[in-house]
């Protein structure tokens, strides 16, 4: 209980922390019109300063959290006594799911695709393609993991007894 409580507090907060920092990452926002700096038109080439920040900040983000996944790995030691997990049935239809899931969420923005004229179209359409595919397979990854866990529970009560 304590482990799901701390999961919604830190949604939680990653959503409001999310909202806070896109207001000086996205065009017409609070933080951007409070700081003159970020209203730059050409910061970067033709990207203006908001948007620099914005890109910027994603690839700090991103390499935290590759760095924190290796030192995870690196300090978690092997099991001695695996549990057994669940079948390569199993395993194939999860992962099948995921991807499955993926490529419908990209799909149904075909049809952003049509008129399409210049640089920005495109960008927006890989934009939402790609936010409604990660989406969509966390979702089904979770509702996935959260059906298996009656049975990885089963395996490891058995496999103890």
């Amino acid at each position: 209980m304590q482990t799901a409580a701390l999961l919604v507090f830190a949604a939680g907060f990653g959503a409001a922390t999310h909202v806070l920092w896109d207001g000086f990452t996205h065009e017409g926002r609070f933080g951007v019109m409070a700081v003159p700096l970020l209203q730059l038109p050409h910061a970067f080439g033709p990207l203006p300063a908001y948007r620099v920040l914005q890109y910027a900040s994603s690839l700090i983000g991103l390499a935290l959290i590759a760095w924190t996944l290796v030192r995870w790995y690196q300090r978690t030691p092997a099991s001695a006594a695996a549990t057994p997990g669940l079948g390569w049935r199993w395993q194939l239809s999860f992962s099948g799911s995921v991807a499955l899931a993926g490529a419908l969420a990209w799909w149904s923005v075909r049809g952003l695709a049509v008129g399409m004229s210049d640089l920005y179209d495109v960008r927006v359409l890989f934009y939402s393609g790609l936010t409604r595919s990660i989406a969509f397979m966390v979702l089904v990854a979770v509702v996935g993991a959260l059906m298996a866990q009656p049975a990885l529970s089963r395996a490891e009560a058995t496999s103890r007894a």
